[in-house]
């Protein structure tokens, strides 16, 4: 049911069911009959006597399941203006009535309001945290009770948690959002060839004591996992969740993060891409003199990178060796 909910409306999806189970005196019946090891008197030609009917009521609001590099992330709700919709299709019963009235008090500091099915109600809250719903609907003149939860997270939150190092990285192919922080540099880059349409952004971070801003003996990492577009700010928070990133820039390398337009896209696509980014890099390098070997699509499917190696992520690149002349990196695809 997640994968039906969108980030504009949060669908709730409510359960009514009815079941039965033994009445007391019935079970005292069948504990005795087992005792005595005889079923005289247990008489189950009639339910009735021997059942008691109930009803169980469940609902749940439906946010959109997400994964961040196979990771899944939390169910919560960016932003304070929340539209909530009880649809018909949510709601699940074995009962042929449907409830005569529902009401939902929204954990707003508002009175509980009339919601019908398929309606769409706009909530507005005041702080982020969790909110308890609770959801009050009548059926044969019987009133039933359930809740359910929905966590809430400001915008400015999200934001600070995906935060990088410094201003606006800017929607770019391949990017971010326009509210995270800026890079050292970045660059836009279109697959090698045979695939136009493939795209990707690299964002540059020059490490510790690179004073001239020049790309010398970078390391690129490459966003694979997942589909849609990549979001670098949950690109790098999850790359320096244990401080990798920052350790890397501290040793004095240079990081190059490749974000792509399309994660789902063919393999061979995005690993166009990233011969395009390795080349531009190697470009760079040649300007900051360093010795560099440009890749190309070749038969033998090995090329010498100086200085430079791809750590793979999901993607059609891979290590392949160490040789006598340096780093080798061997495409996959």
């Amino acid at each position: 049911l997640a994968s039906t909910a969108s980030a504009e409306t949060v669908p709730i999806t409510l359960a009514n069911f009815l079941y039965h189970s033994p009445t007391d005196r019935f079970a005292k019946k069948v504990m005795s009959a087992l005792r005595s090891d005889t079923a005289s008197g247990l008489d189950v030609a009639n339910p009735d006597k021997i059942l008691s009917a109930h009803r169980a009521v469940f609902a749940a609001t439906l946010l959109p399941t997400r994964y961040v590099n196979l990771t899944l992330q939390p169910y919560i709700h960016v932003g304070l203006t929340v539209s909530f919709c009880l649809a018909s299709e949510h709601y699940f019963s074995n009962d042929s009535h449907r409830p005569q009235t529902i009401f939902i008090d929204f954990d707003d500091g508002e009175a509980p309001r009339e919601v019908k099915f398929d309606e769409t109600v706009t909530v507005n809250y005041l702080q982020g945290g969790d909110r308890k719903l609770t959801i009050k609907f009548v059926l044969a003149d019987v009133s039933y009770f359930t809740t359910c939860k929905l966590s809430l997270q400001t915008e400015s939150t999200a934001q600070d948690g995906e935060s990088l190092l410094g201003g606006g990285v800017g929607n770019k192919p391949g990017g971010g959002t326009s509210s995270g922080q800026v890079f050292d540099g970045s660059f836009d880059v279109v697959a090698y060839e045979g695939y136009p349409d493939a795209k990707g952004t690299a964002y540059i971070l020059y490490g510790k004591g690179n004073t001239d801003k020049k790309l010398k003996a970078p390391l690129i990492f490459a966003d694979g996992f997942g589909d849609g577009s990549t979001n670098i700010q949950t690109f790098w928070s999850l790359f320096n969740k244990l401080g990798l990133g920052r350790g890397i820039l501290e040793a004095g390398r240079d990081i190059v993060l490749v974000g792509y337009a399309n994660k789902s896209t063919h393999i061979q696509a995005n690993a166009m891409v990233m011969v395009s980014v390795i080349n531009e890099v190697n470009r760079r390098r040649h300007a900051s003199g360093a010795q560099t070997s440009r890749v190309e699509r070749g038969s033998g499917g090995k090329q010498r990178i100086e200085d430079v190696f791809l750590v793979r992520i999901g993607k059609a690149w891979q290590l392949a060796q160490k040789g006598k002349e340096g780093w080798y990196c061997q495409w996959a695809g």
